[in-house]
């Protein structure tokens, strides 16, 4: 990143708007964003992101987890299936007292008319996290019970006890629950070059506030600028912001 420029004009008409607001301005917030996502620094562009993006950079982290969950799925597969098809009768012994358990957790999951509404819920995600949590000790007397070995036991035992309530609807947690799952347990690593890629940012190599204005309010305001890529494109963005808490964030 080489610079990041705003004409004296735009500066000075600008400055009589948030003069005496306190915190840092609009320009700020929104260059300090693209700056961030060209790095790959996701906590550093939520620090100036509003609660809607904020969800929207968690799901940019959820993309670029799912490029690596492959083997993770292959694996959770082979055991759920040596767990379900094993024909151990102790098996059923373990998971017979814990039925209402695991039925609450398939109506936690379909909570709201919408199975995986959770991504976007943090009260639901928090409710399947503490109810799988409960389960937890029926997953490790079953790995114990068919000597299942694994690289990610945590996360293993996790993906299985959610498997269970879901039945039909197992192939959807591997698309909506393993990112998140691979990523709690740090067993893959999300780029900062797909963080770049995947928010449309890319390689930045300038960046020039061409203009801001105010918006609606003295609380709002809109950046326009222009982002110079690394091989020279020159493209046109233009950012929402507005202040939250004496603070500018991009909306």
């Amino acid at each position: 990143m080489k610079k990041s420029v705003m004409s004296a004009a735009v500066s000075v008409v600008f400055g009589l708007l948030v003069s005496g607001c306190g915190g840092n301005a609009p320009d700020e917030a929104a260059v300090t964003y693209v700056n961030a996502l060209a790095k790959g620094d996701i906590e550093a562009a939520k620090s100036v992101g509003s609660g809607s993006v904020q969800k929207e950079l968690d799901e940019i982290t959820r993309k670029c987890a799912k490029g690596g969950v492959e083997k993770l799925k292959t694996e959770s597969d082979e055991i759920y299936q040596t767990i379900i098809n094993g024909g151990k009768l102790e098996a059923d012994t373990i998971l017979k007292p814990h039925i209402d358990e695991f039925n609450e957790l398939g109506k936690t999951f379909t909570d709201g008319g919408f199975l995986f509404i959770q991504t976007y819920d943090a009260q639901k995600k928090q409710r399947i996290n503490e109810q799988v949590e409960k389960l937890m000790p029926v997953a490790e007397q079953l790995f114990s019970l068919y000597k299942i070995k694994t690289e990610n036991p945590e996360a293993m035992k996790k993906i299985f006890i959610m498997s269970l309530p879901l039945g039909k609807y197992r192939a959807l947690l591997d698309e909506n629950y393993l990112p998140d799952i691979a990523l709690e347990y740090e067993i893959v690593k999300v780029t900062p070059e797909c963080i770049a890629e995947k928010s449309g940012i890319g390689a930045v190599d300038e960046i020039n506030v061409i203009e801001t204005k105010q918006g609606d309010s003295a609380d709002q305001a809109e950046v326009r600028l222009e982002i110079i890529s690394a091989d020279g494109e020159s493209r046109k963005k233009e950012f929402q912001i507005e202040k939250i808490k004496d603070e500018w964030k991009v909306k």
